[in-house]
């Protein structure tokens, strides 16, 4: 057993090397499209059912963790430009009166410790992500295998987006209270009602403020309940986004497979 299993990995290692530049799901799906079109799962490939489909949920494993750790940590979302979380749209006109007027700090630490309860909230993903890879099927494999750079990402966000939503909300409104979200906001309200706002009627800039931010509703009536759904999908939004990252170093970069399985299954 041995032998075979040493003889099946140098098939497969002397395969990836005719290649050195293609992705390894490029191989992968190869092999693959043998071993599926077989009725008992091992065809005349090199890979069997079991090992693609281990292969993959490895893949998947690695990457859901490099992202969760990504984002899941002081200045995760914070400090990284494609995902940190910006000023709800409905207050626009607020936090761009209080910039023109100098008075930018208040947005600025209402937009820290907005992100900071994203981070917070991320790490509690881990066991939703890891009950979709475990129940993940040998048909959804072939599809994710087949499809494109973010196929396992449009996966987990059709199986596990409510089931996150539901298991993050709790966590980001323990952490709104923690980091103070709600009282920087009231702040926020609070100097723009009473510095900003008239400063910005007297200079004739509420108009261009309205349009700038798309709406001429009253900024100061925007429901503070809503902060934590707006986080929530907003940390959804960033995970989404920096696990398809994930995703595409993996099927594209050998230096990206970084467990034992991924190593002897898709090749150095």
């Amino acid at each position: 057993m041995r032998s075979e299993m040493i003889a099946r990995y140098a098939v497969i290692a002397a395969l990836l090397g005719t290649s050195a530049q293609a992705g390894w799901f490029d191989v992968v799906k190869e092999q693959a499209a043998t071993v599926l079109k077989s009725d008992n799962g091992t065809a005349t490939s090199s890979l069997t059912t079991a090992e693609i489909d281990g292969g993959l949920k490895e893949a998947l494993r690695v990457g859901t963790k490099l992202a969760i750790e990504q984002l899941g940590k002081e200045d995760g979302f914070f400090g990284n430009a494609l995902v940190k979380i910006p000023v709800p749209e409905q207050l626009g006109m607020m936090a761009a009166g209080l910039r023109k007027v100098g008075m930018g700090k208040y947005v600025d630490d209402f937009v820290l410790a907005s992100n900071r309860a994203a981070e917070k909230a991320v790490p509690e993903t881990a066991q939703i992500f890891g009950n979709a890879i475990t129940g993940m099927t040998l048909d959804d494999a072939r599809k994710i295998l087949a499809g494109s750079d973010d196929a396992a990402t449009e996966y987990f966000r059709s199986h596990t987006a409510e089931k996150l939503k539901a298991a993050i909300l709790p966590i980001v409104k323990q952490y709104t209270e923690e980091t103070e979200v709600t009282t920087y906001y009231k702040n926020m309200v609070a100097a723009y009602d009473a510095y900003a706002a008239p400063l910005v009627a007297q200079s004739g800039l509420g108009g261009l403020l309205n349009s700038v931010a798309g709406t001429t509703a009253e900024t100061t009536g925007y429901d503070v309940r809503d902060l934590d759904g707006y986080i929530t999908g907003k940390g959804l939004d960033g995970l989404f986004t920096v696990l398809a990252q994930e995703e595409k170093k993996i099927r594209e970069n050998p230096a990206a497979r970084t467990t034992e399985l991924l190593q002897k299954v898709f090749g150095q």
